[in-house]
């Protein structure tokens, strides 16, 4: 596949239901493959961003390929309006520029004010995200009983 030469449209999906939760959350795991987080926790952030926040969706010949969920913090100034809570693409449609395309999306319709987490072991995530100019701001810490139920 390659982006150029197949029609993919990224698009953002505003209905929001529970059919559409639950397929966002089933191909976001995955999509996410050893990276996914918990069921109620997908759930959580899908269902927080169609009510608050955006999710957007990648889709060619009506199949949905791609897949950014963010959501909308409460902060103005102290920490950036969007949180991507994730940013997931089809194990098939990798290394052709789709997650590149879903992360410029993400970056014109928060207007740039948004910051992700990514695992510290994630290292394809992390170079990815580097290779499009993002940066390490911060270093995520949690007491110890938080991260028992936060996969790294």
């Amino acid at each position: 596949m390659n982006i150029q030469n197949e029609k993919v449209v990224i698009k953002r999906i505003e209905t929001p239901g529970t059919d559409i939760v639950d397929s966002l959350c089933t191909d976001i795991e995955t999509f996410m493959g050893q990276y996914r987080d918990s069921k109620p926790e997908t759930h959580e952030a899908v269902t927080i961003a169609l009510q608050n926040g955006i999710v957007l969706e990648a889709v060619r010949e009506g199949q949905r390929v791609g897949i950014a969920v963010l959501t909308r913090t409460r902060f103005d100034r102290f920490q950036p309006h969007y949180h991507l809570a994730y940013i997931a693409v089809d194990a098939t449609c990798r290394g052709v520029g789709l997650g590149k395309k879903l992360l410029q999306e993400v970056e014109k319709v928060t207007r740039g004010n948004v910051a992700l987490h990514v695992g510290k072991t994630n290292s394809r995530a992390i170079s990815f995200y580097e290779k499009l100019g993002w940066r390490t701001h911060y270093l995520r810490m949690m007491p110890p009983q938080r991260v028992q139920h936060v996969a790294d």
